[in-house]
């Protein structure tokens, strides 16, 4: 029931005491369609979007959400959330947006059955305390256009099944300890692409084939070779 799942998330993110003061969760009797940050499908009872950046959550990241098989947009940034990634998460297959952005205390690894959500489009997870290596199964999802992990402690190689997916349009990798070979192949839809910051070697990548590209910068690596001269 989808009301009893918001119930615990108010109840297990400091609902009662924490949250905004404007925040009209179980008040009056008033229907879970009509919660601030809370959208519903046209049925008017299963959920359709989470919208609580800012709302001021805290505690682990929820896990009763994993039972929301019908949400399409979860973000739960710019909260004080903390613990890791609910490896649950990955049920949530109509799922298209996801941010965890700005919560500096969520920590561990990204779990690897984020390639699961096969509908996911854009995926937010910048600013937070993510350690371990990006999941391989991250670049299967087909449909990605847009992710950010930057301001992260991520380690090892960028996937070049990631960068290489039809759709991709937005990378940001900066600030991090990514390590090994700049990717050589980008998909040709591309339009920004930034990993500052990191520990990547090799040559910078001839960009010349993305005609899409608007943005790049790969400064504080340590990258060698002559400057593309499509650059």
């Amino acid at each position: 029931d989808s009301r009893v799942i918001l119930q615990d998330l108010y109840d297990s993110t400091g609902g009662s005491t924490i949250w905004f003061p404007e925040n009209n969760w179980f008040r009056d009797g008033l229907h879970h369609c009509s919660f601030v940050g809370v959208s519903c499908h046209e049925n008017g009872k299963d959920i359709r979007g989470l919208s609580m950046y800012g709302f001021g959550l805290t505690g682990s990241v929820p896990e009763s959400i994993a039972s929301l098989t019908t949400l399409v947009d979860l973000n739960l940034g710019g909260n004080n959330l903390s613990g890791t990634i609910p490896a649950s998460y990955g049920q949530l297959q109509s799922l298209e947006s996801f941010e965890l952005s700005w919560n500096s205390n969520i920590n561990g690894t990204i779990p690897s059955s984020i390639g699961s959500l096969i509908n996911l489009v854009s995926l937010y997870f910048e600013g937070c305390s993510l350690t371990g290596t990006i999941p391989i199964e991250v670049g299967e999802l087909y449909r990605l256009k847009r992710i950010s992990l930057y301001y992260n402690y991520l380690s090892g190689q960028i996937p070049e099944n990631l960068v290489t997916l039809p759709f991709i349009e937005e990378v940001y990798f900066d600030d991090n300890f990514l390590t090994g070979l700049m990717p050589l192949t980008f998909s040709s839809t591309l339009h920004r692409f930034n990993a500052d910051d990191n520990l990547l070697t090799g040559n910078i990548p001839d960009f010349l084939i993305n005609e899409s590209l608007e943005y790049l910068s790969v400064g504080g690596n340590q990258l060698g070779g002559q400057i593309p001269e499509s650059l």
